[in-house]
């Protein structure tokens, strides 16, 4: 197997901080506020979308039905989501 060159492994290096930070970055939510990232984007979803319904949130967030019911349950009983 041939050895990587030196701008490989330094392109390596710098992606590997980039996801680092954007792992990092992406945690400091859930630190700040107590919800998940999943939470997160449900409630943006929500904001944007007032009406929308259980089975069209897991459509927007791509997730099954069952996990969007799971996601918004937590909201609900926080008073962050109203039925």
């Amino acid at each position: 197997m041939p050895k990587p060159s030196q701008d490989a492994l330094k392109t390596f290096r710098t992606l590997r901080r980039v996801s680092q930070a954007l792992r990092l970055d992406t945690r400091k939510p859930s630190i700040d506020t107590g919800l998940g990232k999943a939470q997160l984007h449900a409630l943006s979803v929500i904001h944007q979308q007032p009406d929308i319904g259980t089975g069209d949130l897991a459509k927007a967030m791509e997730v099954q039905p069952s996990t969007a019911s799971n996601l918004v349950k937590p909201l609900i009983a926080k008073g962050l989501v109203e039925v």
